[in-house]
């Protein structure tokens, strides 16, 4: 299979920019992206590629007083784990939380250590969206109770979850990377027990939650709110990401038809974190 590589320039450049990029890339396909000093450079399979999907971001930055110009090359797939690997750092969370890949050093001080291969799957930790969810989730009680990821990538967000003690845990995800990628994470992290299931809120198992994490997007979570609704215990929690700022009262009002009471967000930067509780 062949991957094509992205290279965009912003005009301004500035971190906060670059970071709404990367994010807005996620969810147009591309499987990998890395921010460099004054590029941002996006690595999606050919297949997966549209020029309309990239016309759609630059309209978006147009709207913030923004340039947004590529660069498209064809690339072999083969060169996409090295390149991965050196870009991928250490995450660490509050003291408490690091997500590191298998060829960095320990981090024997921490609380809760979970190592992650750097493959073709998103949720490392780096991005905003993550870490908020990760730091809001060390401080919640999830001993034996039941946990969905949805849109599980790595699938760091169970592995938590599973370290904090919660069981049964169950992760999806749609793109056949993440679930790969999360079956062998999960495996690496001694969470061998953690059910993996590729697709989307349609192969939910018919059971109800206490907790339902969700780091998508907006349109995505919006679609699916029904779902998490039918598959949430009566006084359940759901926490929500992956959303912009601009964002988060839609996707507060479509929770709140389903019946899911507001609790408290988390913003940092140009992102959200929204959680609610289940009547």
């Amino acid at each position: 299979m062949l991957y094509k590589s992205v290279v965009f320039q912003l005009y301004p450049l500035n971190e906060e920019l670059s970071e709404l990029l990367v994010a807005l890339l996620d969810g147009k396909g591309f499987e990998g992206v890395f921010m460099e000093e004054e590029r941002v450079t996006g690595y999606i399979s050919e297949e997966y590629f549209m020029e309309d999907a990239l016309q759609e971001i630059a309209s978006t930055f147009k709207t913030l007083n923004c340039a947004l110009t590529w660069q498209v090359e064809d690339i072999p797939e083969q060169n996409w784990n090295a390149l991965w690997e050196s870009n991928f750092e250490p995450v660490v969370v509050d003291d408490r939380c690091v997500v590191r890949a298998p060829f960095h050093d320990e981090f024997s001080q921490v609380a809760h250590r979970i190592t992650i291969e750097p493959k073709m799957s998103f949720g490392t930790g780096h991005h905003h969206t993550t870490r908020m969810i990760l730091k809001y989730m060390l401080d919640m009680d999830f001993a034996g109770k039941s946990v969905l990821d949805m849109g599980c990538g790595t699938g760091v967000l169970a592995i938590l979850a599973a370290h904090l003690g919660a069981k049964p845990v169950t992760a999806i995800d749609y793109d056949n990377w993440a679930y790969e990628n999360a079956l062998e994470n999960c495996q690496r992290n001694q969470c061998g027990f953690i059910r993996v299931i590729r697709g989307s809120s349609d192969v939910i198992p018919n059971e109800q939650f206490h907790v339902i994490l969700a780091n998508i997007n907006r349109n995505i979570l919006i679609e699916q709110m029904p779902d998490y609704a039918r598959h949430s215990k009566g006084g359940a929690k759901l926490l929500l990401s992956g959303l912009m700022v601009q964002d988060k009262e839609l996707v507060r009002e479509a929770a709140e038809r389903e019946g899911f009471v507001f609790e408290t967000e988390q913003l940092q930067d140009q992102w959200a974190l929204l959680v609610f509780n289940r009547n």
